[in-house]
């Protein structure tokens, strides 16, 4: 795998990326304290005894998005975290009675 392809990742995926750690680890607090039960996120079930799983490859993608290249494959999954985000952050938006319209720039980079 030596001359597999990698590609960088976008300020805009960095961000979501980071924003989604930060997210998860307010989650991961809530569990422990008992407030949460299980969380769905990128169309996984996490619960008190998964969700450091999920933290610590947030960790680990955020580190190599941010100081080099990453493979096809993380590339996918950086991806679709950073749109999982995106779609978090409109949600929350419209949850909080902000317009559609407004909400929306939630997906621009």
């Amino acid at each position: 795998m030596a001359n597999e392809r990698k590609y960088f990742c976008n300020s805009s995926m960095k961000f979501n990326l980071d924003s989604m750690y930060t997210h998860v680890k307010v989650i991961a607090f809530d569990m422990e304290d008992g407030k949460i039960n299980s969380v769905n996120i990128c169309g996984d079930t996490w619960t008190v005894d998964t969700i450091y799983d999920l933290l610590e490859e947030l960790s680990d993608l955020l580190d190599k998005a941010v100081f080099g290249k990453v493979t096809g494959k993380e590339y996918g999954r950086i991806k679709d975290i950073s749109q999982e985000r995106q779609m978090i952050r409109y949600m929350t938006c419209l949850a909080s009675g902000m317009s559609e319209r407004d909400a929306g720039y939630a997906f621009t980079d």
